[in-house]
């Protein structure tokens, strides 16, 4: 009986023995996995955003100040009358080259195709505004640096003309407009009939309309590389 309780001391002790390797193996390849599941992580970000934004190619005329620009019709011009207007012509934030300033007349009469006689325009910019008095016979003035874009007969300015003005982002140019109409012959009315044209026999310039249409095309400036 003894003998018998030693044999089973014995063999439980050998059992538990096994366990406990057992439980130790597992263990340890618990500890092996978990250590290589480990890792370190570095992260960093800018603390404030990045804006990135597109510019805007785009373009506004509106009259100056107090100038009636465009939005009224000069009447009852004379050979020699001047009637002077004011446009602003403002770029967006993309900035601009090559600007084109295409004038047609929707309703063509002598005064806008005949070269010698009709409407003559002339075109100032100023770097500045320009300096004037709606009413006056004085001439406005520009306060900064004028360039004369062009002057001739409407005649030959119908089409597309280059339009000499700033295309920089946000910059504005300043626009003088003078109206002319140019008379090299005599004109008669004689008891409100026709009016003779002495000493041809070309038709009168009189009693007639030019309806000009402005209009500016511009292209996107070239396209930059900047380091910063």
């Amino acid at each position: 009986m003894s003998n018998l309780k030693q044999g089973l001391s014995l063999t439980g002790g050998a059992l538990l023995y096994s366990f406990l390797l057992l439980l130790a193996a597992s263990l340890g390849l618990s500890l092996v996995t978990s250590s290589a599941d480990a890792s370190v992580i570095a992260q960093a970000s800018n603390r404030t955003t990045q804006s990135v934004a597109s510019g805007k190619l785009s373009m506004t005329a509106s009259s100056d100040g107090t100038s009636a620009g465009w939005s009224t019709s000069i009447v009852n011009m004379a050979p020699g009358d001047i009637q002077y207007r004011y446009i602003n012509f403002t770029q967006g934030t993309g900035g601009a080259t090559s600007p084109n300033l295409t004038i047609t007349d929707s309703t063509p009469t002598l005064l806008s195709t005949d070269a010698s006689r009709g409407l003559i325009l002339t075109l100032k910019s100023c770097t500045r505004a320009w300096t004037y008095t709606i009413g006056s016979s004085t001439v406005g003035t520009c306060g900064g640096t004028s360039t004369t874009i062009f002057g001739d007969s409407l005649s030959n300015l119908r089409g597309t003309n280059p339009f000499g003005i700033n295309t920089a982002a946000n910059s504005t140019t300043y626009l003088q407009l003078e109206f002319q109409i140019d008379l090299i012959d005599a004109e008669s009315v004689t008891d409100g009939q026709t009016p003779v044209v002495s000493p041809t026999t070309a038709p009168s310039i009189q009693g007639l309309t030019a309806t000009l249409i402005f209009a500016v095309t511009e292209n996107q400036r070239a396209a930059v590389k900047t380091n910063q």
